[in-house]
């Protein structure tokens, strides 16, 4: 329930319940901390895509003075899904405690990479990372708490899903100029090419197994050929 509560997350599981059943159990951990902890800082490599449960965080950007709350309900670091990214400012409990949820970046990517879902979440990937472009400018100036926005996250979703129903062509998108997944998205750069890898791996050993097929058939041939008596010795 806590991971569907996020519109991509809930489409993807009416659409693949199996591999979000096994993400569920897989990558997805609770955590507690108490008043005055911190959960990460700046510039920290991100491996964790935050759900609040309960309590209250306080959110600090190392580029802006400002801090802001993070209430229950909230998502902290949504684009560690889809990008190579690092924590851009502190997070910490404001509240006497705070109780949150924790989905598993690599693990995640490494899991959609592999299914029938990877069509969709590199869809979104690339609108998600559109919007980010079109509301900073620039990913450096991205807040961690981008992707809080219900209405533009659940805009994102129905373009997926009108892609995925026929109803539009991704092309149309403006998107089709754009650098593919595997330039754009340094973090899923590493399970792209893996997946060529393993694609290239198996068009090899077919080749070389057909290969060995038709010679192993042609050499049957011609065996067969030589152990045939001619005309002429049968006169």
């Amino acid at each position: 329930p806590v991971l569907t509560s996020h519109p991509l997350l809930n489409y993807l599981s009416l659409r693949g319940y199996s591999e979000m059943a096994r993400l569920s159990h897989k990558a997805v951990k609770e955590a507690s901390v108490v008043h005055g902890e911190e959960i990460v800082h700046p510039n920290s490599v991100a491996d964790r895509f935050i759900f609040l449960m309960n309590g209250r965080l306080k959110y600090s950007s190392d580029r802006s003075m400002d801090m802001e709350d993070m209430h229950e309900g909230m998502r902290f670091a949504e684009a560690t899904l889809w990008l190579k990214w690092e924590y851009r400012g502190r997070l910490h409990c404001e509240d006497q405690s705070a109780y949150f949820l924790t989905l598993d970046a690599p693990f995640f990517r490494k899991c959609m990479s592999r299914c029938c879902l990877n069509e969709m979440v590199t869809m979104y990937a690339r609108l998600f990372f559109q919007l980010m472009i079109d509301t900073y400018k620039h990913t450096d100036e991205a807040s961690d708490l981008f992707g809080n926005d219900a209405a533009q996250m659940e805009g994102l979703v129905k373009t997926v899903k009108g892609v995925q129903d026929g109803a539009a062509k991704f092309s149309t998108l403006g998107l089709q100029r754009g650098p593919d997944v595997a330039d754009c998205f340094d973090a899923w750069k590493e399970e792209w090419q893996q997946a060529q890898k393993i694609k290239k791996a198996k068009r090899t050993f077919f080749a070389r197994f057909l290969s060995l097929f038709k010679k192993k058939k042609d050499s049957k041939a011609d065996s067969l050929q030589r152990s045939e008596p001619s005309m002429a010795s049968i006169d």
